[in-house]
């Protein structure tokens, strides 16, 4: 049993990696395009699934991360209906649905969809979507090519207007006892849906076979040697198709069947057992010489006997075809009728204004007239009105929602100009350049315009009322830092956002996210509290530099030095040294979850990502022991009396502010652990990085390495170690180091989301979506960063020197964010890192051992600030133990 069981999950493993990398390999094809793209793991013509979508679709919504269940939207049998404006408006008219078996380009574009159907034989029908329907056999549906002339050249001449004549006369009988049938109920209330399928299944019964009944009754018993009637038999199978399909499938005994399947495997040899009897009693009467008979049973049997006699036996239909056919145009003709008229009777209940117009038309035409007296050829053209109604019905809610068509090799299909309606139209006069474009790009089920520019760019900043950045805060909280759901609704509450006037009506006690800017703005933004915490870092660093070397000369990895000393000074000073009482390794675990970041961002499952997930577990048990440690350790009286700026238990007077608020705003202790880990991540992993980044640089160009030395010893106060921050901030070298490192090595995203839609260089950005400006495309503008001799890409220290501010703006320079939303850590971040720059320098006597010219691949800890080329990959590989570093003991000289 056992071996059983690993042979199975073997079994399913192959398929799942098989079907991935199927899918993987279709959508590097599908890109090629040039298309938005779509993913769906699995392909909706999966019998299997669409069997159990109903249960499968709610299920996968809700265990799949990041929203990635939400590919069942525009998978499921009702996408078309349900889906299909909202996508087309989000993404554009065009697009591709990729799956493991199938690349599907889907089009909305008039123009274009007229031309694919026109080029009939660059574009063909997509036969294998089709191949499902050979329940009883091949037919017009399920062929192309010189098959599907043949049968359509048999299967057509019924569709003639003496067949037309019957439907007529069928259907007003029908519907005759409907509308009897409605009148008589009791409650006044009837389905039309259900009714009208019935009425539908038994004009095409009439008019297929020649079979007539009454309508709400059917035969009272079914006929010797069958277990149904023909009705139900072929009404079982309609309403069950992809049962029907599966079970044909499978063809397994009928034993082996849950019990629906039997029904339905029933109702398909009954239904095949009825159509063989009927094509043979149409054989007879035609040899017997009786004439034909107005249904398309007996004109289908005798246009292929005809063929057949006439010598063109390879043009007739065999009996398995002529099943196929019967039907292939039951099940069109029911599904198209029935639900045509559903919807067309129910619009007319709602819209009583266009049923008096209606009924005006009809009274006209039919006054005076007995109900068995209304020929189809003399009243059918005259209803005018009627028929408006049913292609206006049809073009809302058509049964065929899209034309399958496939190609047998390459084709380009031209939109004629077209412009995807989720960026709007240009505005008059000369097209945006491509430089400034914005893109739209479907990440999973979240769509986000990348836009770039510096006009671009500086809009997003202005539009603070229309665009967001508290959402996607509250998103990241939930996924990387695991804020409790009960915290996450409750700060959501909150949509007033950071600015001093709300976006929404909202008392200021409710303002949570106000709160916190304003905390930030006194203690990470004013000059003499920005001084009072750099100052802090300044000490604690200074002390955790003395702490090495002791015993002489050894060798280090800048970035793993730094990702220890600093970052312990730099949590102390912000958040106090209790972390690390409790945990002693803190800085070690919050490293590991710092690399798998956007991993926990993204969803990925854990045990794709079970370092990262179980270290930020840690860190969060850690923080969250501090804190509570603090609460109950802090003489709250006392500190508000005296309001110190540092304290032990809480570190910074922000962080002490901040736990206040939230303990005031309702946030539990669990969900203050998140936000307050979100601080210590925020001011550590971008700062400490930077940090090494600019070492780096300096040490590499020994000619500036001297002139930073000669610039750092003006900082510190004579025979002091204290720094002086005013002369920091106004070092003209170490500054555009500084400036030059932000520009090219580091690389973030600036999100905001929509609140409401704007215009931006003439394209409409859809409410509900979010933009992304990427810095590096910034940062490497040529327009802006070329100079003679040193090109946008090539690191020039002096660059901030010699070209000043000359071009730049807020919006081609935004290492920090812009606009309301910017960093507000970003004065306290700049002296916090050349403080640590001037410490590491006047410290140490340094020796470069080896700097290493071909870099390893893995990138930078702190990845939403790591750059994606080459080069900085290649850089930032040397932080990682590949380049070492001598350092000495000053005191060694001394000595």
């Amino acid at each position: 049993m056992i071996s059983l069981l690993y042979a199975i999950g073997g079994l399913l493993l192959a398929y799942i990696g098989l079907s991935t990398l199927q899918l993987l390999y279709n959508y590097r094809k599908a890109k090629a395009i040039g298309l938005p793209v779509l993913i769906t793991p699995i392909d909706p013509s999966n019998v299997p699934y669409l069997l159990c979508s109903s249960f499968l679709e709610p299920l996968l919504r809700k265990i799949l991360p990041f929203e990635l269940g939400n590919f069942v939207e525009y998978n499921s049998r009702d996408w078309n209906y349900e889906q299909i404006h909202d996508l087309q408006e989000r993404i554009g008219d065009t697009f591709i649905i990729v799956s493991p078996k199938q690349i599907r380009v889907f089009t909305g574009n008039a123009k274009a969809s007229d031309n694919l159907c026109r080029r009939r034989r660059d574009f063909v029908k997509a036969v294998a979507l089709y191949k499902p329907l050979e329940i009883f056999g091949r037919n017009v549906v399920t062929t192309e090519g010189d098959d599907w002339v043949r049968h359509r050249r048999i299967t057509t001449p019924p569709f003639n207007e003496r067949n037309s004549a019957l439907v007529w006369d069928e259907s007003k009988r029908q519907a005759t006892e409907m509308l009897k049938m409605w009148a008589s109920n009791p409650k006044g209330v009837v389905n039309p849906q259900s009714d009208t399928m019935v009425l539908a299944l038994h004009v095409l019964t009439a008019a297929g076979f020649g079979r007539s009944y009454t309508f709400g009754c059917g035969l009272e018993s079914a006929l010797e040697n069958h277990s149904l009637t023909y009705r139900d038999s072929l009404s079982l199978i309609l309403g069950n198709l992809f049962t029907a399909v599966f079970t044909a499938t499978l063809n397994l005994p009928t034993c082996m069947l849950p019990s629906k399947f039997k029904q339905v495997q029933d109702a398909v040899v009954n239904f095949r057992q009825y159509m063989a009897e009927m094509v043979a009693e149409e054989r007879e009467a035609m040899d017997a010489g009786a004439e034909e008979q107005d249904n398309l049973m007996s004109i289908l049997v005798r246009a292929s006997e005809n063929q057949n006699k006439e010598g063109k036996g390879t043009c007739h239909l065999t009996d398995s075809e002529i099943y196929g056919n019967l039907f292939s145009y039951n099940l069109a003709g029911h599904e198209t009728t029935s639900n045509t008229l559903a919807y067309a009777t129910i619009l007319l209940a709602a819209n009583p204004e266009w049923q008096k117009w209606a009924a005006e038309e009809v009274d006209q035409v039919t006054a005076g007239v007995r109900l068995k007296d209304l020929d189809y050829e003399t009243y059918y053209p005259q209803l005018k009105r009627v028929l408006a109604i049913m292609h206006e019905t049809l073009r809302l809610f058509g049964a065929a929602r899209a034309v399958p068509k496939t190609t047998l090799e390459e084709q380009t299909l031209k939109p004629h100009g077209a412009t995807p309606r989720s960026n709007g139209s240009p505005a008059a006069g000369s097209p945006p350049t491509r430089s400034s474009l914005p893109c739209l790009q479907a990440l999973s089920n979240v769509h986000a315009y990348l836009i770039h520019g510096t006009r671009n760019v500086q809009q997003v900043f202005r539009c603070s009322k229309e665009l967001t950045f508290e959402e996607f805060a509250l998103h990241v909280a939930q996924k990387v830092k695991r804020l409790p759901a009960k915290d996450a609704t409750l700060v959501a509450k909150d949509i007033s956002g950071s600015s001093r006037l709300p976006l929404t009506e909202t008392r200021e006690e409710d303002r949570i996210w106000r709160k916190f800017h304003e905390i930030y703005e006194s203690h990470l933004i004013g000059a003499n509290a920005v001084s009072a915490l750099t100052e802090l870092f300044i000490d604690t660093m200074i002390d955790e530099l003395s702490t090495v070397c002791t015993q002489g000369s050894i060798e280090i990895g800048i970035d793993e030095f730094m990702k220890h000393h600093m970052f312990r000074a730099s949590t102390i000073a912000l958040a106090g040294r209790k972390v690390f009482d409790i945990d002693p390794n803190f800085a070690d675990v919050f490293w590991h979850y710092d690399e798998d970041f956007m991993s926990l961002l993204y969803g990925i499952p854990k045990f794709l990502c079970r370092k990262g997930s179980n270290a930020r577990d840690k860190c969060l048990e850690t923080v969250k022991g501090y804190l509570d440690q603090g609460w109950q350790n802090l003489d709250w009286r006392a500190c508000h009396k005296q309001n110190p700026d540092w304290e032990p238990n809480f570190g910074s007077k922000l962080v002490r502010e901040r736990e206040v608020a939230m303990e005031k705003y309702g946030i539990g202790l669990d969900g203050r652990a998140s936000f307050q880990m979100g601080l210590i991540w925020s001011i550590n992993s971008n700062a400490i990085p930077m940090t090494s980044w600019i070492i780096i640089e300096i040490l590499r160009r020994p000619e500036i390495f001297k002139r930073i030395q000669e610039e750092i010893s003006t900082v510190f106060e004579k025979n002091t170690k204290h720094v002086d921050i005013v002369v920091l901030k106004k070092l003209p070298l170490l500054n555009s180091v500084y400036f030059e490192c932000l520009r090219l090595r580091s690389s973030v995203f600036v999100v905001r989301k929509l609140r409401h839609s704007i215009e931006l260089d003439g394209y409409t950005l859809k409410e509900g979506n979010l933009v992304l400006a990427p810095s590096y495309l910034a940062h490497n503008a040529p327009e802006v960063w070329s100079s003679a001799s040193h090109p946008p890409e090539e690191f020039w220290p002096e660059r901030f020197i010699k070209k000043g501010n000359s071009g730049i703006s807020a919006g081609n320079y935004f290492p920090y964010g812009g606009g309301a939303a910017m960093c507000p850590g970003r004065n306290y971040a700049k002296q916090e890192i050349l403080s640590a720059v001037v410490l590491f320098f006047a410290h140490f006597e340094i020796e470069p051992l080896s700097l290493l010219r071909r870099y390893p691949k893995r990138p930078i800890s702190g990845e939403m600030q790591s750059p994606r080329n080459k080069e900085a990959h290649d850089k930032l590989a040397v932080t990682r133990n590949k380049t070492a570093w001598q350092v000495k003991n000053p005191m060694d000289k001394e000595a």
